[in-house]
């Protein structure tokens, strides 16, 4: 029996078609994928129960849409080993007819094999009830080798070009693209295990076993295939929601160390803080408010500052040196600590020293905007989580503990 193909995967087609059809005016690889999409959306819904049954009875062909199943297939496939040529930079320039030489041998031969082949009933599978005849046989032979051929076109190019290329996006859709050519494989190999099935007696279970589950492949395959060449295609898109994924977490990440600032120095900001939840689901202006909330930050640190001597930096190093800290993993260390006694001593009412230590904390070194927010996003993390930073906040509440070479509370 002809397995039920949710309606779902050729709805989703449909809609990704419907969605490059703009893009399709302007550019010959989204026109490529546009009808590349709805090839494969016209032959998933010609393989619906439903739609196979009522497309036949419309057209007063029997099994009529089982060819047209089959050809939009072809077509498919031929667009995307088109657009897989024309994203490698592979595609032969002013030269795109010879690529419809082949597709269009295999529209007619399997046309011609259809029109010659007794099949006058109508049947749920041509496979099942007519592959033992001479013409069906052929039919499929003639569908195997074409799909054979240009999966492997496919597979050479995702082969070829899946470790060399720079471009994320690209890299990714070729390596899912190849995912969809090895279950398209898989595909030929069921029809064909379908069709040998056809030429037995007593092999029913086996060739309805092969058709559940090459109806099931060709539904995934074409869908995998699909998306790795749509990747490519949204690749700027992708990139911005990435940009956009990133710039987020670090306004999260850098949430905690700016709310520990600016309630010991609320004068660094211009607007009063919006709540958490508020701050959590806004999605808005997210570069903007990140940059914002990096120059608070870099206020809050150098109005701080004054409440940080050298021994309360030397204390500091010699308890990250104490935990066997190295690198940057210790000057993190050192800063949070710096920053959390000098935090200390600003909420206890001790004013400003006048020795102020020579060491900076904050960004040091940043080249720009990124690698200051990498550097502050480990501050952050340090501050919330380290043990080390734990007690030395917890000595630095006790003046006593933490003093200068005069004995000095600080």
């Amino acid at each position: 029996m002809r397995t039920v193909i949710p309606a779902l995967i050729p709805t989703l087609f449909w809609v990704g078609s419907l969605l490059r059809i703009p893009a399709a005016r302007r550019s010959a690889p989204q026109r490529t994928l546009c009808l590349s999409l709805a090839a494969f959306a016209a032959a998933l819904t010609l393989n619906l129960p439903a739609v196979y049954v009522a497309f036949d009875r419309a057209v007063g062909v029997p099994n009529l849409a089982d060819l047209g199943e089959h050809l939009c297939g072809v077509w498919g496939v031929t667009g995307i080993l088109r657009l897989a040529r024309q994203v490698t930079a592979t595609a032969p320039a002013g030269r795109a007819w010879h690529e419809l030489v082949m597709p269009g041998l295999a529209t007619v031969a399997l046309t011609v094999l259809f029109v010659l082949a007794p099949i006058p009933a109508e049947a749920p599978s041509i496979t099942a009830a007519y592959g033992h005849l001479p013409e069906i046989a052929a039919y499929w032979i003639v569908t195997i080798a074409y799909f054979g051929i240009t999966l492997a076109a496919l597979a050479r190019l995702s082969l070829r070009y899946a470790g060399r290329v720079r471009r994320p996006s690209l890299r990714i859709g070729l390596q899912v693209l190849g995912a969809g050519v090895a279950l398209g494989v898989a595909y030929s190999l069921s029809k064909l295990a379908e069709l040998v099935a056809a030429q037995l007696p007593n092999a029913d279970a086996a060739q309805n076993m092969a058709a559940t589950t090459g109806h099931a492949l060709l539904a995934v395959g074409a869908l995998t295939m699909s998306v790795g060449l749509l990747i490519p295609a949204l690749g700027p898109r992708l990139r911005a929601v990435e940009r956009a994924a990133r710039t987020y977490l670090a306004l999260r990440q850098l949430r905690p160390l700016w709310e520990t600032l600016w309630r010991a120095t609320p004068d660094i900001l211009l607007d009063p803080p919006p709540a958490r939840w508020r701050d959590l689901l806004a999605f808005r202006q997210l570069e903007s408010r990140l940059y914002r909330r990096v120059i608070e930050i870099e206020d809050g640190l150098l109005a701080l500052r004054p409440y940080v001597t050298d021994d309360v930096a030397q204390e500091a190093l010699a308890a990250a040196s104490g935990a066997r800290l190295v690198a940057r993993d210790r000057d993190a260390t050192v800063d949070a600590c710096c920053l959390a006694a000098a935090v200390a001593a600003k909420r206890s009412g001790r004013g400003p020293t006048a020795a102020v230590a020579s060491r900076t904390t904050g960004t040091r070194g940043a080249a720009d905007l990124a690698s200051e927010v990498q550097l502050l996003r480990q501050l952050a993390r340090v501050l919330g989580r380290s043990p080390v930073v734990r007690a030395f906040a917890a000595r630095a509440r006790h003046p006593a503990t933490v003093t200068d070479k005069k004995g000095a509370h600080r």
